[in-house]
């Protein structure tokens, strides 16, 4: 699935990015900068070895997003246009909003351990989704996915708890990557597009404790 983002800003400069998701992204032979690489503020979860993967799979993904807005602000306002195989997307919104789409479906695509649960959400992306919206999408591919299981192995418990501690992994993988933006980045809009997708993360791990209170209505009848 090719998609495709487009950002025009008020000043008529625009920024495109598009990635192929059936392509797995391979690093070149150019020397990627210090925060790049894997021993640059590696995850305390992380499993990796720099033998075997001197990038962090997360930072390669942002690698080239992150360095065209080092120097852009959150506040800047864009219209970004997202198009998609089968459909498309726009919204006025400031540059953050765009950065935090856009970076979430990067991250998806990673070879990254942690956010392999991320795959289906990416192949169903959804730009500019909710909390709600993406604690529906996620919950419901996960459960599925364990339903899935069950009828390979009538042993699998189809619960939340693979999900919760798989969340609990990306806040952290989430920190890392911001300690790794912060040491490149002037101005604030890479930042904070990570600080807004560690508070999904956070919330969401709260809803999961909370057994999905936020979204338990929808399936309640009048």
């Amino acid at each position: 699935m090719v998609i495709d983002y487009l950002f025009k800003f008020e000043d008529g400069n625009e920024l495109t990015f598009k990635l192929d998701t059936s392509i797995k992204r391979i690093p070149s032979d150019k020397e990627y900068p210090e925060w790049v690489q894997l021993g640059c503020h590696q995850c305390s979860n992380c499993p990796l070895k720099p033998e075997d993967s001197p990038l962090c799979p997360v930072a390669f993904e942002l690698y080239e997003l992150v360095d065209k807005n080092k120097d852009k602000l959150s506040y800047e306002t864009a219209r970004v246009e997202v198009k998609m195989e089968e459909r498309s997307y726009f919204k006025d919104t400031d540059l953050q909003s765009g950065l935090f789409s856009l970076m979430g479906l990067l991250m998806a695509n990673s070879e990254c351990p942690h956010l392999k649960f991320l795959k289906p959400l990416q192949k169903f992306h959804l730009p500019f989704s909710s909390i709600e919206e993406t604690l529906f999408r996620s919950s419901s591919a996960h459960l599925l996915k364990k339903y899935f299981d069950k009828k390979k192995d009538n042993s699998v418990v189809i619960d939340l708890n693979d999900l919760k501690e798989s969340y609990r992994n990306l806040e952290i993988v989430n920190v890392s990557i911001l300690e790794r933006i912060r040491s490149i980045s002037k101005g604030d809009a890479n930042k904070n597009a990570i600080v807004a997708l560690n508070i999904f993360a956070q919330m969401f791990s709260a809803e999961f404790d909370n057994d999905l209170e936020m979204i338990e209505d929808i399936f309640k009848n009048d």
